[in-house]
């Protein structure tokens, strides 16, 4: 029903662990059954990183999907390429430092889910006391109850960005994220400005 894609790209400049990846993927696995297809979309990741992905991205059972005609990381036209391709009659754009802690996505979708529809989501940015360790460690739920407990879900990190579930075919209408967006940053807010 839905298509997940992640783009990512991992350069010695920017490098990140791949722990981050993985739980974001058990995450989606294990709280949004609507999501039905993942794609890793891989945009230039120098080596040994596009190796280790393709490894990951069998282990997880997800597909990779790399795009080598880009000379600079350009997020939109990465989530773009993908989004193109795929065939359920929705898609979402999830960032690769997404970690979903609830089921909270999955009743949205049941409850929301019609054509012509856009979903994003206000999420929390996690405090630097949490480590992709202890994400490893903890029950999800436990996980949420956590970072309420220690006041990490901040109020004041919260954005519209880094998970929005679109109709394809209005998704395809709009021509999706504007590619003029250079890297990454302001993609999913314009996206919001555009259904407003």
């Amino acid at each position: 029903m839905i298509t997940a894609v992640i783009p990512i790209r991992q350069t010695e400049e920017h490098s990140r662990s791949w722990d981050r990846l993985e739980i974001g993927i058990s995450s989606l696995k294990r709280f949004v059954p609507s999501v039905t297809s993942i794609f890793v979309v891989d945009s230039n990741s120098d080596e040994p990183w596009a190796t280790e992905l393709v490894d990951i991205c069998e282990r997880l059972d997800v597909h990779l999907w790399r795009i080598d005609d880009l000379d600079h990381w350009n997020k939109c036209k990465t989530m773009n390429a993908a989004m193109y391709q795929a065939v359920t009659p929705y898609v979402m754009q999830f960032d690769v430092d997404m970690v979903i802690t609830t089921d909270e996505v999955e009743k949205a979708i049941q409850a929301q889910l019609e054509p012509n529809i856009f979903l994003t989501f206000l999420i929390h940015n996690l405090c630097h006391q949490l480590t992709c360790d202890r994400v490893i460690e903890e029950d999800a739920d436990k996980l949420h109850e956590w970072m309420k407990s220690h006041s990490l879900l901040r109020a004041g990190g919260r954005s519209t960005g880094g998970i929005q579930i679109f109709d394809r075919t209005w998704f395809l209408k709009v021509r999706g994220y504007d590619e003029e967006y250079a890297l990454w940053g302001r993609e999913d807010d314009d996206m919001v400005k555009l259904i407003i």
